[in-house]
C-alpha cells in the first residue's frame, strides 16, 4: 500500500554517521559461473557464459561490466533463463585472456527482487587451444539428458544438457519443447518451485503445437500453485491488531496536525521465518456528496492483496494496472452501502502471498521493510514476531510492546517527498536473555592526543568510491568554569549535499560530557549534562522544544565515542561496556567493545599497526548495530579505519588546527586561497563538466560555500554569460529563485574578469540568499557559491568577499601541466600508430586530465576508443573535442563514421561536410562523403567530393577510378 489521506481516525535515535544505518537484506551473490572465475583452460568453443545467483533476481536489467579486447564478443543480448540464472551468448577466441564482472562500482543493475544490488563478482578466464568439436544431434543430447536425470540422478548435469539443447537447437521445436519441460522437472525435483514454474510456463506459452507437453506442463503448474495463504489478520491475535490500530490512530492525529499524510505497513514473521505483509488504512469522503459507485481507494505496489473492513469482512475491490506508472496498480472499491460526506472507511489489507526470509551467514534471517510513498508522510512500519523469535540487529525501534505471545516493534518516521523509506532487520530464534555486564569501573588513560590535533578522514562507499570527508579536532577549552576537552567534527558528504557539525565538551580527567551539540539538515540538537539527567534542546525550523531525560547511570555523548575509545587501555582481548546518549534520538543505548586481534593497515595517512575492534550497540536486549574499527597501537591510538557496514572512514591526514587565517594550496588545480581562522576545506568528488569542487566549511557550519571549476566553452564570452546560463537552471531548481538585479557587480579577481550577484529563494519555508561569483579564466571558469539564511547574510558577506578576493592562480604550475599534457598527447599518438590501443587510451586519458582544453588529446582518446569498439566512449570524446574546437576535422570525421554505423546517414554527412569545409584536404571525411553519396545514387555530389579528394591526393589511383565510375553513373542518368 502506498498512500492514504491524513485525518484523525479511531481504529479498534539517530546516531553518529558511523554509528548509524540500517541492516539491509542480504545482498545477492554469485554462487556459480560457467566458466568459473580463474579457469585457465576454457574451451574456446564455449558459446554461453552462465551466471547463477543465490536468490531470486529482478529481471528488469543487468550490468555485465567490461570492455576492450579482454571482453567477450556478445551474440545478441543476455537473457534470463530462470529467476536466478542469466546466460550471455559469446564467441571466444583460442588462447585469449578474458575479463568481465557482475556489477561494478559505476553500474549495479543486477539486483534482487527487493532492489538490493548484487555483490560485485569478477570473472576472469583464459581459453585453451581449439579442440575438435564433436557434433551431437539434438535428439542424442536429449537422450543423454534424460539418462543423466532419470538414471544417474545427476540433476545439475541434466540441466546443463537441456540448456545446451535450447541454446544450440531451438529450431528443433519438438526437442526444444521437451528439453524445456524436463528443465522444469529437474528444478521441481530440486525443490525450486519458482524456477520449475518458469519453465513449465515457457512450454505453455512458446510451444502450443506440442499439445501433450503443454497439457503436462499445465498440470504441473496447477500442482505448484501455492496453497491459499492465510490473511495477515487471521494469523495475528485481535488484541495485537487493536493495539496496532490505536498506535496508527495516534500517528494519524499527529499527521493531521502537521498537514501530512499518514501511512502504515505491518510485517508478520512466523516461527519458520515466513513473511506475511499487510497494513491499515482508510478512505475519507471529502467530496461533499454521498458516494455509492466505484471509487479509487489508493495506489499500490502489491497487486495480489485482499482488503477487509474492521469487522473482518472482505471488501468488494478491483485492482487494475496503473496506465502511467510501471509496476504500479490502482485499488478501486465498490461500496455495498453509500458512504456519506465526511465519513471514513477504515480497512486493513493483506498481501495474498508469503515468502521465506533470506538467511544470513549464521542463524539470522534478513527482513527489509521499505516503501516509497511519494508525498511527505508520517509512516510507521510495524513488525510482529511470535515469542519464539527475536530481533538480533536493526535500527533502534521507535517503540516495542509485548502482547500475549507476540512482540510488536514499530519504526515511525517523517519521510520526505520522493524518499525511499527503508528499515533493515535481522531476526533469529529467541534465546534466554544474557545478564548485562556492569558498566562500573571503566578506566581511562590520559588523553592520547596533542592539544589542537586535527585528523582528516575520507568517507568511502563499501566499494571504495569517495563520497565525502570528515574532520575531527581536539583542543582544551573553558567550560562552566573548568578546563575541558572540546572534541569537534565537521562532516561533508558531497554526494548527498549533507553537512554536519558536532561538538562535545568533556572533563579533562574523567572525560564525562558537560555539553554536546549536533547540527545538520535535521535540526540543531544541544545537550546539557548533569550527573542524573540531560537537558535536551531541539531546534527544527522555527520550532524549539526542551525536555529533560533522567539518567540511571553515567553516559557519554555519542559524538565523543571515537575519542573515548582512544583513551581506553586497549590490549589483546580487552573488553569494555559503556552507555551513550545520541542527542538526535534522545535515548540511552548500551555499547560493548572488544579487541579481536591485531592487523597492519595502509591508508592515505600512512601504514599503522592496529588493534582490530568490534563495537556493538544495544537497545535493550536488541543488538541494533555492529561495527568494526581499527585503532593504532602506538601511544596516540589514532582511529585508522571505521567500517559501519554501510560506509568506511579512513584516516587521510594528521595535523594541527590553526588559530589564524591560513593559505590552502589546491596544487592539482594551480589554485590558492586564504581561509579565515576556524575554516576547513574538503575536496568533493567531481561529476559531469566540473573539473573540481572544493567545499569551504565555516565554523559551526554557519553557511554552505563551495568553489567549483569547469572548462570554459566557446559560449562563455564573458563571466556574465556563464552566470546567466546557470541562473536559468537555478530558477527551475530552487523555489521562487529571484536575482536581485541591483546586486550585479563587475569586478577583477587575480587580473581576471569576474561578476557577482545575489538571489533570494526558499528552502523548506526558510528564506535564503545565494551569493555567486564567477571568474573567467583563459581556459577555465571558476565560481564560488554561498548559501545562507537571509537574516545572516550581511554579517557573513564581508568574510565571503575576502575569501573570493584571495583567489589566486599559479599560472606557472598550470603551464607546466599543459606541457606535460602535450608530451602525453605525443606519446599517445605514437602508441596509437603502433596499434597499442589500450595503452594509447590510458595515456590520452591522462593528458586530458592534466589539460582538459587540449582538443587533439580528446581526438586521440576518441580514436583509441573507437578502434577498440568502445563506440559510446568514443562519441563522448569526439564531442568534447568538437566542443573545444568546432572545426576539428578528425573528430568530425569520427562522429561521421559513428553516425553512419548507426544508420544516421544525414547526421554522418553533416559531420563530414563540416570537416571538409574546415579542412578541404580532410581525406578521411571525403572518403565518407563519396562512399555515402555513391550508395545513395547521388552521383553529382559524389563527383564533387571525388574532385576535392583528387585535388588533395592527385596520385591516388583509387580516387581516380572512383571519380570515373561516378561520372559514368551520372551520364547514364
Amino acid at each position: 500500500m502506498e498512500k492514504s489521506k491524513h485525518i484523525k481516525i479511531m481504529f479498534a535515535g539517530i546516531l553518529l554517521f558511523f554509528l548509524a544505518g540500517y541492516v539491509a537484506a542480504a545482498p545477492p551473490r554469485v554462487v556459480k559461473t560457467v566458466p568459473q572465475n580463474g579457469d585457465r583452460s576454457v574451451d574456446p568453443g564455449l558459446r554461453k557464459i552462465r551466471i547463477e545467483f543465490d536468490q531470486d533476481m529482478s529481471q528488469q536489467d543487468y550490468s555485465i561490466c567490461g570492455g576492450g579486447p579482454d571482453y567477450p564478443k556478445n551474440i545478441g543480448k543476455p537473457r534470463w533463463i530462470n529467476r536466478r540464472t542469466i546466460v550471455m551468448r559469446v564467441k571466444l577466441q583460442p588462447n585469449h585472456e578474458y575479463k568481465l564482472s557482475v556489477n561494478c562500482p559505476s553500474y549495479r543493475s543486477f539486483r534482487n527482487v527487493q532492489g538490493e544490488p548484487a555483490v560485485i563478482y569478477p570473472i576472469e578466464f583464459k581459453t585453451g587451444s581449439v579442440k575438435e568439436k564433436v557434433v551431437k544431434s539434438p535428439r542424442l543430447l536429449l537422450r543423454q539428458g534424460l539418462y543423466a536425470e532419470e538414471t544417474e540422478g545427476n540433476l545439475d548435469k541434466a540441466i546443463e544438457i537441456y540448456e545446451r539443447i535450447i541454446d544450440e537447437a531451438s529450431h528443433y521445436r519438438r526437442v526444444a519443447a521437451k528439453a524445456t519441460f524436463q528443465l522444469g522437472m529437474c528444478y521441481l525435483k530440486k525443490g525450486e518451485k519458482n524456477q520449475a514454474a518458469d519453465y513449465f510456463q515457457q512450454v505453455v506459452s512458446n510451444y502450443s503445437p506440442q499439445k501433450l507437453l503443454v497439457k503436462k506442463a499445465g498440470e504441473q503448474l496447477k500442482k505448484i500453485k501455492p496453497e491459499t495463504t492465510k490473511s495477515l489478520f487471521e494469523q495475528i491475535d485481535g488484541q495485537v491488531i487493536k493495539f496496532i490500530g490505536d498506535k496508527y490512530g495516534q500517528t494519524a492525529a499527529e499527521a493531521e496536525a502537521k498537514h501530512l499524510y499518514c501511512n502504515s505497513h505491518i510485517y508478520y514473521v512466523d516461527s519458520n521465518f515466513v513473511l506475511c505483509r499487510g497494513g491499515l488504512s482508510y478512505y475519507y469522503n471529502s467530496t461533499g456528496r454521498t458516494i455509492s459507485g466505484k471509487v479509487r481507494l489508493s495506489g499500490t505496489s502489491y497487486p495480489n492483496q485482499t482488503l477487509y473492513d474492521t469487522s473482518g469482512h472482505k471488501l468488494n475491490t478491483e485492482i487494475v494496472p496503473d496506465k502511467t506508472r510501471l509496476n504500479h496498480w490502482q485499488i478501486y472499491w465498490i461500496p455495498k452501502e453509500p458512504l456519506a460526506p465526511e465519513e471514513a472507511l477504515y480497512y486493513g489489507w493483506s498481501v495474498d502471498s508469503t515468502r521465506k526470509l533470506p538467511q544470513m551467514p549464521g542463524e539470522a534471517y534478513s527482513l527489509r521493510m521499505q516503501n516509497q510513498f511519494g508525498s511527505p508522510v508520517i509512516e510507521t512500519f510495524f513488525l510482529v514476531l511470535p515469542k519464539e523469535l527475536k530481533i538480533s540487529q536493526s535500527n533502534p525501534p521507535t517503540g516495542s510492546e509485548k502482547l500475549l505471545n507476540f512482540d510488536v516493534y514499530w519504526w515511525t518516521k517523517t519521510v520526505q517527498q520522493g524518499e525511499n523509506h527503508v528499515e533493515g532487520v535481522q531476526i533469529e530464534k529467541a534465546q534466554a536473555p544474557v545478564a548485562s555486564e556492569s558498566a562500573e569501573g571503566l578506566k581511562l588513560n590520559p588523553a592520547q592526543w596533542v592539544d589542537g590535533e586535527m585528523l582528516r578522514f575520507n568517507l568511502n562507499t563499501m566499494t571504495g568510491m569517495k563520497i565525502g570527508e570528515i574532520i575531527y579536532t581536539a583542543e582544551t577549552a573553558r567550560s562552566e568554569k573548568e578546563n575541558s576537552w572540546r572534541i569537534e567534527s565537521y562532516m561533508n558528504v558531497s554526494v548527498s549535499k549533507m553537512q554536519q557539525y558536532t561538538t562535545v565538551d568533556a572533563g579533562l580527567d574523567d572525560f564525562a560530557p558537560i555539553y554536546g551539540r549536533t547540527k545538520n539538515q535535521l535540526g540543531d540538537f544541544t545537550a546539557e549534562y548533569k550527573p542524573d539527567k540531560v537537558k535536551l534542546t531541539v531546534t527544527a525550523g522555527e520550532k524549539e522544544t526542551t525536555r529533560e531525560i533522567k539518567l540511571d547511570s553515567a553516559v557519554y555523548d555519542n559524538e565523543q565515542v571515537l575519542y573515548l575509545i582512544r583513551r581506553m587501555p586497549l590490549r589483546q582481548d580487552y573488553t569494555a561496556r559503556f552507555s551513550i546518549f545520541p542527542v538526535q534520538s534522545g535515548a540511552v543505548s548500551e555499547c560493548k567493545i572488544a579487541v579481536t586481534g591485531k592487523e597492519k593497515l595502509t591508508v592515505s595517512a600512512g601504514t599503522f599497526d592496529c588493534y582490530a575492534l568490534e563495537l556493538a550497540v544495544y537497545v535493550g536486549q536488541v543488538k541494533a548495530l555492529e561495527h568494526h574499527l581499527w585503532i593504532s597501537t602506538d601511544r596516540h591510538q589514532y582511529p585508522v579505519k571505521y567500517d559501519s557496514g554501510q560506509a568506511i572512514m579512513e584516516l587521510a591526514e594528521i595535523g594541527l588546527k590553526t588559530a589564524t587565517a591560513k593559505n590552502i594550496e589546491l596544487g592539482e588545480y594551480g589554485i590558492s586561497l586564504q581561509l579565515p581562522a576556524g575554516w576547513f576545506h574538503t575536496e568533493n568528488p567531481t561529476m559531469g563538466v566540473y573539473r573540481f569542487s572544493v567545499q569551504l566549511i565555516s565554523p559551526q557550519i554557519k553557511s554552505w560555500l563551495v568553489l567549483t571549476g569547469g572548462e570554459r566553452v566557446s559560449a562563455f564570452d564573458s563571466a556574465r554569460t556563464a552566470a546567466d546560463m546557470d541562473i536559468q537552471v537555478l530558477k527551475g531548481f530552487f523555489k521562487n529563485y529571484t536575482v536581485r538585479q541591483e546586486s550585479w557587480t563587475d569586478l577583477t579577481v587575480d587580473s581576471m574578469p569576474a561578476v557577482s550577484f545575489q538571489a533570494d529563494y526558499e528552502d523548506k519555508a526558510a528564506q535564503m540568499v545565494e551569493y555567486r561569483t564567477y571568474i573567467l579564466g583563459k581556459s577555465m571558469v571558476y565560481w564560488f557559491v554561498l548559501r545562507i539564511d537571509k537574516d545572516k547574510f550581511e554579517e557573513e558577506k564581508a568574510e565571503f568577499d575576502a575569501i573570493v578576493n584571495s583567489f589566486r592562480l599559479n599560472r606557472k604550475a598550470i603551464r607546466a601541466k599543459k606541457l606535460d599534457a602535450d608530451d602525453l598527447n605525443s606519446k599517445g599518438w605514437q602508441l596509437w600508430n603502433q596499434r597499442k590501443l589500450a595503452e594509447a587510451e590510458k595515456v590520452f586519458q591522462e593528458a586530458v586530465t592534466k589539460d582538459p582544453s587540449l582538443a587533439n588529446a580528446w581526438n586521440g582518446l576518441g580514436w583509441s576508443q573507437l578502434n577498440q569498439g568502445k563506440k559510446l566512449n568514443a562519441k563522448a570524446s569526439f564531442e568534447k573535442c568538437v566542443e573545444l574546437e568546432p572545426t576539428h576535422a578528425a573528430a568530425l570525421n569520427g562522429l561521421g563514421w559513428l553516425a553512419k554505423g548507426q544508420g544516421k546517414t544525414e547526421e554522418a554527412i553533416s559531420h563530414w561536410q563540416k570537416a571538409v569545409e574546415a579542412t578541404p584536404n580532410a581525406t578521411a571525411a571525403l572518403n565518407g562523403l563519396t562512399t555515402t553519396y555513391m550508395e545513395l545514387n547521388q552521383y553529382d555530389k559524389a563527383v564533387k567530393y571525388y574532385k576535392m579528394w583528387l585535388k588533395a591526393e592527385p596520385d591516388n589511383a583509387d580516387v581516380r577510378a572512383g571519380l570515373k565510375k561516378a561520372r559514368a553513373k551520372l551520364k547514364r542518368r
